[in-house]
């Protein structure tokens, strides 16, 4: 499951009064710079408070009046009341942001494929990437909400934008249910996809004698989803992964821990590691398998992954014109830097062009060209 919090907390960060917005009439250092409420357009209000814009990290000036509206919008989370869209559950989306909902089985769809794929990516040589045994379907949030209270063993929730219900038919057999949100903007629905899918990878390849902490659980299908938004710079998404508290931290630790050891060794520990959950003053743990030699006495020392020698094409992922080339422990789209930690030094990686099997790239600002390819490394 995938939420970002309590979002029907409205926080209003700054009371603004008077003396310090000029109020219907007034101006500040030449110009009209009078304020009015972003919602109603009233310029006449003696009080207007900044509340937080989600769908855009922002703050947005609000008059007394419709700070206490009820009816928000479920993207940006301001008041609605007027040219706003209802949604068959009795949700709201405001003019601006109802353009960019996802309300189609057929889009959701089409979300959930793009980023299945280049979830594929970043699991490669994990095990089993279940695929054909995957049903999607687009729901309404109460519809999503029946359906979760009736799967067994669920994580605490209080904000669903998305469910996974997993069948084991036989040892190798698995079936999965998909469920995601009606109404969620595109980059929010490829996150809740990548989380969502990260849940049936992990029930098709960490055994039932692997003892997890559920919070750990969900925080690496976040991780995931937080993988795959860095990939596509979608920023705003990073932050509400970042912010949501449904964790209770895990998703600190396990982005601390990637960055130290990367994601393959974080999934690797999923599926063998030796320990129930992470933490991060002990985050070497991620090293410690259970069919890796382990000290008799302590923890593991700190064992930092070992920088390769020199640059490869480790995968590629999306499709035109949004194609991403992973080298290294880099993920670059074309006219992108990256710096590349290699064994005896750093380099800065600028991609020029993202091929069917190949990158080509520049390095350190030098003006000749190399040509990466899968399994393969050649210079132009």
């Amino acid at each position: 499951m995938f939420d970002v919090g309590d979002m029907s907390a409205r926080l209003l960060v700054y009371l603004v009064t008077a003396w310090i917005f000029v109020s219907a009439g007034g101006s500040r250092g030449g110009g009209d710079t009078t304020v009015s409420c972003e919602i109603c357009g009233d310029k006449a209000a003696s009080q207007y408070f900044l509340m937080q814009d989600s769908a855009r990290a922002r703050r947005a000036v609000v008059c007394q009046r419709c700070s206490r509206i009820e009816q928000l919008c479920l993207m940006c989370q301001l008041p609605v009341i007027q040219g706003f869209t209802t949604l068959s559950d009795g949700r709201h989306l405001c003019a601006l942001d109802a353009p960019q909902a996802v309300l189609s089985q057929d889009l959701t769809v089409a979300i959930y494929r793009d980023a299945q794929r280049d979830v594929f990516a970043l699991l490669s040589g994990l095990g089993v990437l279940p695929d054909r045994n995957i049903s999607v379907q687009m729901v309404s949030q109460k519809e999503l909400a029946r359906i979760y209270y009736t799967t067994p063993g669920n994580h605490k929730d209080t904000t669903l934008q998305g469910v996974t219900r997993s069948r084991r038919y036989s040892k190798d057999s698995f079936e999965h249910q998909i469920y995601l949100c009606e109404g969620l903007s595109r980059s929010r629905m490829a996150a809740v996809a990548a989380h969502e899918y990260a849940h049936t990878w992990i029930h098709e390849n960490v055994s039932n004698e692997r003892v997890l902490d559920p919070d750990i659980v969900e925080a690496f299908c976040e991780l995931t989803a937080y993988q795959l938004m860095k990939q596509r710079g979608e920023t705003q998404e990073l932050k509400l992964i970042l912010e949501n508290t449904y964790t209770r931290g895990k998703i600190d630790v396990l982005v601390q821990v990637t960055g130290d050891y990367q994601y393959h060794r974080v999934a690797e520990w999923m599926k063998s590691g030796r320990d129930e959950t992470l933490e991060r003053q002990k985050a070497e743990r991620v090293m410690a398998l259970k069919d890796a030699a382990v000290p008799l006495f302590g923890y593991l020392p700190v064992v930092h992954a070992r920088s390769p020698a020199s640059l490869a094409l480790k995968g590629l992922s999306g499709r035109n014109p949004r194609r991403f080339a992973l080298i290294n422990d880099a993920t670059v789209q074309a006219g992108q830097e990256a710096v590349v930690k290699l064994m005896d030094r750093t380099v800065r990686v600028r991609c020029v062009e993202v091929g069917e099997d190949f990158v080509t790239i520049q390095l350190d600002g030098a003006t000749n060209l190399v040509r990466l390819r899968l399994e393969a490394k050649k210079e132009l």
